[in-house]
């Protein structure tokens, strides 16, 4: 049967896996990620789930084209109120992808639009470290 709250599962499931700012946002066992992916796909899991599911895998990969897309689900998402996972690792993922990608103008759009959602302050040094790499990226445009 499904879980009635996917957000507390998906945190439990990833939280088994080792996912979190103390593994620095990695899942610990390789074939961990497939396995619950393909749980969730047989127990329907909603859009922002599987979008979870393949963020975390393009962002392993350092699939920068492939996080694009995910992390685009994952910043709707989090703007109607489905968090599915930290918005500011989607924030800093997501900009660098578009960075990394050479779409500049499609970072800072991202960065505009995701930030607010990121729970930090301006003068977290993370702020100001993506918004450095961002600035630095649109000014060699």
């Amino acid at each position: 049967n499904p879980p009635v709250d996917w957000v507390s599962w998906l945190r439990q499931v990833l939280d088994g896996g080792g996912w979190g700012s103390a593994t620095g946002w990695r899942i610990v066992e390789p074939n961990f990620l497939d396995r619950a992916e393909r749980e969730a796909v047989r127990l329907q899991a909603p859009r922002g789930v599987l979008a979870a599911f393949a963020f975390i895998g393009a962002l392993e990969a350092r699939d920068w084209a492939a996080l694009i897309p995910e992390s685009e689900i994952l910043a709707t998402e989090s703007a109607e109120g489905r968090r599915w996972i930290n918005p500011s690792v989607v924030l800093d993922s997501g900009v660098l992808a578009r960075i990394f990608q050479g779409e500049t103008e499609a970072a800072r759009d991202f960065y505009l639009r995701l930030e607010p959602l990121s729970g930090r302050r301006p003068v977290d040094f993370r702020s100001r470290l993506i918004r450095a790499h961002l600035d630095r990226a649109l000014s060699l445009r």
